[in-house]
């Protein structure tokens, strides 16, 4: 939860009139905090950037991950099936506008990959976008990695 708190507070100052709200339970999770610190930085930028002013993104802290849900713009099936890939932009204008080269939901695949996790998307045109991270890892004698709340 500590992690869905601290990414909430960090981009409220860049969310556009969007809320973001912190919610779920308290949770640990094993992994490389800067990693996982930034999986949930760029799903959170994702969900504002396409998200509407007056709107609300959630980032919920699950007992074996997180979600990030918006109820912004969406996106088509055949989109879903193109996230992850390198250089991939499903919104071309959007992203010129925005910035960005494509890469990160490259990134946040390979993040969820080195946590031995899953990276899920759910989505609609018009309805918004669920993006769920699963992490089974458990911690082990020689593991770099620390508990992230």
């Amino acid at each position: 939860m500590e992690l869905m708190r601290d990414t909430a507070k960090r981009l409220q100052m860049l969310s556009e009139g969007v809320r973001l709200e912190a919610v779920g339970t308290n949770g640990m999770i094993w992994g490389d905090r800067e990693l996982l610190t930034l999986l949930a930085d760029n799903l959170t930028a994702n969900a504002i950037q396409a998200s509407k002013p007056g709107t609300k993104v959630t980032l919920e802290a699950k007992a074996d991950g997180f979600a990030v849900c918006d109820r912004g713009i969406g996106m088509s099936e055949e989109t879903l099936t193109h996230l992850g890939e390198p250089f991939y932009k499903a919104d071309k204008a959007r992203t010129r506008a925005h910035g960005g080269a494509g890469l990160g939901l490259s990134v946040c695949q390979r993040i969820a990959d080195l946590h031995q996790g899953s990276l899920d998307f759910a989505s609609a045109p018009g309805e918004g976008t669920k993006a769920v991270f699963t992490c089974p890892l458990q911690p082990v004698d020689d593991s770099v990695t620390g508990p992230v709340a």
